[in-house]
């Protein structure tokens, strides 16, 4: 009984907190463990919290390396740590449907990875996101961890 009133407590906490974010959001955590192939001066996630219809991961930085087809992005969410969303997409066809095709060249970039989100995700929750961006050549782009909420209505 304790510990469920322990959990109970710190969820409570943890949602209010993710609850009171708004426009977008960007307390990312750096977690690749090998070089990357694009070095971030921002990374950020909008609506806050998240919709189901359409969220966008927006990239500010710097590319070492072209993007080419190929390129996967996968997010998986963890709520107590036990995973509860996962879905990978072509990055170039997300990029190719918000007007940015592939081959992207090397250099100073901004991307905009917008795409809906799965309707199975538990909504109103305080979830560990993490983004893992494989470029076609095999190569990391990009490995980021946030937590944060999807929003409990759908939006507009």
């Amino acid at each position: 009984m304790k510990l469920t009133a322990t959990f109970a407590i710190l969820g409570s906490a943890a949602l209010s907190m993710v609850a009171a974010q708004t426009g977008s959001f960007t307390n990312f955590t750096n977690i690749a463990t090998a070089p990357t192939q694009f070095t971030a001066t921002s990374v950020s996630l909008s609506p806050v919290p998240l919709c189901v219809q359409k969220t966008c991961l927006t990239l500010i930085g710097n590319l070492s390396t072209p993007i080419t087809q190929g390129a996967r992005n996968s997010v998986t969410g963890r709520w107590l740590d036990r995973l509860v969303y996962t879905d990978t997409q072509d990055l170039c066809a997300v990029l190719a449907a918000n007007g940015t095709p592939c081959p992207i060249a090397a250099g100073a970039i901004t991307l905009n990875v917008c795409h809906p989100m799965r309707s199975m995700t538990p909504r109103n929750f305080p979830i560990i996101y993490q983004y893992i961006i494989t470029n076609g050549d095999g190569g990391l782009l990009l490995a980021q961890r946030a937590n944060t909420s999807l929003s409990a209505k759908d939006c507009p």
